[in-house]
């Protein structure tokens, strides 16, 4: 059995020169103990975009967590989010959230963010652009329901209603 802590990058080479490189990671809700780890795997990777999943963070976690991304990143790193939001205790539990992290290669071709209107970070949006291409990538993070978590309260009764 694998140890939920570690990080589970692949990588898949053809030995072709790459223009852009892109990664989704669901870290299921352990991303402040993972930040070190997963700086390190995009730096050692040479990624240019990641998408993190099912991040449980709330926009002042985030904001903290993307701070220190940035400190172990190279200069021009960017950062963003999809936190989460709970406001009802009718809520669902929070799970969901995204953040999205892109090089500073790339950063400064980026734009158009989109953040879904749900407040769980279902899905983002950005475009990355220059003179040469036009890229949107998205990220979604929509789990299977549990059997044991189809009550009214789950993250899927909640979205559909």
């Amino acid at each position: 059995m694998q140890d939920p802590t570690e990080l589970d990058i692949l990588s898949y080479s053809t030995g072709l020169p790459t223009d852009f490189q892109a990664g989704t990671l669901n870290i299921g809700g352990s991303l402040r103990e993972r930040i070190t780890d997963i700086a390190y795997s995009f730096a050692a990777t040479q990624l240019d975009y990641l998408c993190l999943q099912d991040t449980r963070q709330t926009k002042r976690e985030g904001l903290a967590i993307a701070s220190t991304i940035k400190e172990l990143l190279p200069p021009g790193t960017l950062v963003l989010q999809a936190p989460i939001s709970k406001t009802r205790p009718s809520d669902p539990p929070p799970i969901g959230g995204q953040l999205v992290i892109i090089s500073h290669r790339w950063s400064h071709h980026a734009n158009h963010w989109f953040v879904d209107p749900t407040q769980r970070g279902l899905l983002t949006g950005i475009t990355l652009s220059n003179k040469h291409i036009q890229l949107r990538l998205l990220g979604s993070y929509w789990p299977v329901p549990h059997a044991a978590n189809q009550h009214l309260l789950s993250l899927h009764a909640h979205e559909v209603q």
